[in-house]
């Protein structure tokens, strides 16, 4: 049973508004954007106001996120130029893990752009709260019930003319004395879309369900019992990228909070949480004509069933005075993962077999994240974070076992691995509007339980197979971050650069070669050299329009192996304008990247991508004050396009028109 104390300091959110729903961007520090999923509170900077975001992909992206697209929805996150294992991912603090061994089922699949207050995505050291990572997080904040919000429904229906796309929302929020009560629900279904050119994208439709719970609970005085339950189930999900399909993907995510305040200066939380993910995809829908050509198992249907278990606990214990803050986090968590596959040979003759993909592997990480926050002067704040994970991990089924070992003969399949990251900030005001930081730091990130015991993963747009390592070492970064920040008169520029060396890089290497379909291994490759950064400004040009934009530019090397890191995006841009008046707001927006030549040929073979960019229009109409009207036209100029990031190049949507009637009592 895990057990554990946490301290987060204690938050209210606030109740439905009956506005136009707005993304508000503003910075905690120079490394750590804010987006806001609603209006933030006045004493929050409001950024650019985005009438376009419809779902969580979207919302990643207003933070400067890049997206491994595989599907038309739920994308793999990344931050500058880290994915996978690299960066953190915690929602309200709890820990989801994907079942599938394919990641077609990031923990942001389970959840629904209305249910978030705000995500806060740092790129850089300065979050090891919720896991060790090399620089980059992803921490998606849940909206709270209100203890003092009179009853409030909200019934939300989205069309969009691609895809046949609907959505439809609704959520009701009250509360009665002293407990605040929340629950909400969103369907959401489309067929397939259509590209750039109007091209038919066959096998994209989906169609899913989620549903939250939420009660929170004053007991005392500054005391508070948090309540949490979200059920999500994906009926299907088409991968046209991939050889299988999403046939059905079922997540149960609960989770039990106390915080507590005193006037002491102390606050304090302790968070209990568990969710159980289970991920069943398969081939059947693909014609048999395209089982039997495709390289990896042809002429073999591949039904596969994936599950992952997380229990964990957050604690958290906060001091602060008037010069110091100092923060103390216990992370505990504990994952059993399993992935199974059924070979069905289409010959009747040939008998069926089953593969074992991850068998029972059990991860434990423990981390203890200590910060302290001092003010040196009226001008400058020194920031200091260590964080230290102690990780027993094992394979239990023997089966696989015997198998893993055969591969890797002298690898310790039962390790208790530790890591250990630290970092040291400086923030200091070079003026009233200006502000600078300059951060140092050693992060250690560890293994992921796919990396060591994955067996005989195949990657469709490389055409590998890889199987894992369990000797692996965890990669070590040193790195040095600087930004850079203005404020006046509603205007906002942050500026970010950030470089790091990264030791024993985790990619995979070839071992055999000599069969259709190349053997790889997962293993630690070396040195790599990652660099990054980024620009965002938003500036009120009049009393009605504010202009913004966000460029991000990354580079990576792998030293030893002379190749390109895999999956960096080139030059990205995205440009916006706000127009507002009384009961009207407009938005134009520019999107896209430069052309990106520079492949990995070595450690995940990719191709060239084109440069491109698209345009979207969107207004949206307060009608009265309980009902708003939104139009929006994406891709007017219907592109046809893939971002680097996108595997085996598929495509965008191209031109759509939605619609979206909003209703708020």
């Amino acid at each position: 049973m895990i057990a554990a104390i946490l301290i987060v300091s204690l938050l209210v959110s606030e109740p439905p508004t009956d506005t136009a729903r707005v993304d508000s961007v503003g910075a905690t520090d120079a490394h750590t954007v804010t987006v806001f999923a609603e209006p933030c509170a006045e004493a929050c900077f409001t950024g650019v106001p985005s009438t376009t975001t419809l779902t969580v992909d979207e919302l990643m992206t207003h933070g400067n996120a890049m997206l491994i697209r595989r599907a038309a929805m739920a994308g793999e996150a990344m931050v500058g130029g880290l994915r996978g294992g690299q960066v953190t991912m915690s929602i309200d603090g709890m820990k989801v893990h994907s079942a599938c061994v394919d990641k077609m089922d990031p923990a942001t699949a389970y959840v629904e752009l209305d249910n978030l207050r705000a995500l806060d995505l740092t790129t850089g050291s300065g979050d090891l709260r919720y896991g060790s990572n090399l620089g980059g997080s992803l921490a998606f904040q849940l909206r709270q019930p209100s203890h003092d919000a009179p009853l409030a429904a909200r019934v939300e229906a989205t069309v969009d003319a691609n895809a046949i796309g609907r959505t439809f929302k609704s959520s009701l929020e009250g509360s009665a004395d002293n407990v605040g009560a929340r629950v909400a629900y969103t369907y959401r279904a489309a067929e397939d879309f259509r590209a750039g050119g109007q091209r038919l994208i066959a096998g994209s439709n989906f169609e899913k369900h989620n549903a939250l719970a939420a009660a929170s609970i004053e007991l005392a005085d500054r005391q508070t019992l948090q309540v949490l339950a979200i059920y999500d189930l994906a009926t299907f999900i088409g991968y046209p990228a991939l050889l299988m399909d999403t046939r059905r993907a079922e997540a149960l995510i609960g989770g039990i909070t106390w915080k507590g305040a005193w006037s002491s200066g102390w606050t304090s939380s302790v968070k209990a949480y568990a969710n159980h993910v289970d991920h069943q995809m398969d081939d059947l829908s693909r014609s048999a004509d395209e089982v039997a050509a495709r390289p990896f198992m042809p002429g073999m249907y591949m039904p596969m069933d994936g599950t992952s278990t997380t229990l964990g606990s957050l604690a958290e214990l906060r001091w602060a005075s008037s010069t110091s803050v100092v923060t103390g986090v216990l992370d505990l968590s504990y994952l059993a993962a399993n992935a199974t596959m059924d070979m069905l040979p289409m010959d009747i003759t040939v008998s069926s077999m089953q593969m074992t993909n991850i068998g029972d592997a059990r991860v434990g990480t423990y981390g203890l994240n200590v910060i302290w926050e001092e003010l040196l002067s009226g001008v400058a704040t020194v920031r200091s974070s260590v964080r230290f994970d102690l990780s027993p991990r094992t394979l239990r089924d023997q089966a696989s076992r015997e198998i893993l070992a055969a591969y890797r003969p002298n690898a310790p399949i039962d390790r208790t691995m530790t890591a250990l990251s630290a970092s040291v900030g400086l923030r200091a005001a070079l003026s009233e509007m200006n502000t600078g930081t300059l951060t140092l730091s050693t992060l250690e990130r560890l293994p992921t339980h796919l990396e060591m015991y994955g067996f005989w993963l195949y990657d469709p747009q490389a055409n590998m197979v890889t199987v894992g390592d369990p000797g692996l070492t965890p990669e070590r970064s040193w790195g040095i971050e600087t930004g850079f920040e203005h404020r006046s008169d509603g205007a906002q520029l942050l500026v970010g650069a950030r470089t790091q060396w990264i030791s024993h890089y985790i990619a995979s290497v070839q071992i055999r070669s000599n069969e259709q379909i190349p053997l790889r291994s997962v293993a630690n490759v070396g040195w790599a050299l990652l660099a990054s950064a980024d620009l965002s400004f938003n500036l009120p040009v009049s009393d009605h329009t504010v202009l913004g934009a966000m460029v991000a530019w990354t580079y990576g090397q792998s030293i030893d192996q002379q190749d390109p890191l895999p999956l960096i995006c080139p030059l990205t841009a995205l440009v916006r304008g706000v127009w507002t008046l009384d009961n009207v707001q407009i938005e134009a927006r520019l999107r896209g990247a430069l052309a990106q030549d520079r492949m990995s040929t070595v450690l995940l073979p990719e191709n060239a991508t084109p440069a491109w960019f698209t345009a979207d229009l969107t207004a949206v109409w307060n009608a009265t004050r309980n009902i708003v009207v939104m139009a929006s036209l994406r891709n007017l100029f219907d592109a046809w396009y893939h971002e680097h990031t996108s595997i085996n190049d598929l495509a965008s949507p191209g031109r759509s028109i939605q619609l979206q009637v909003r209703t708020l009592w």
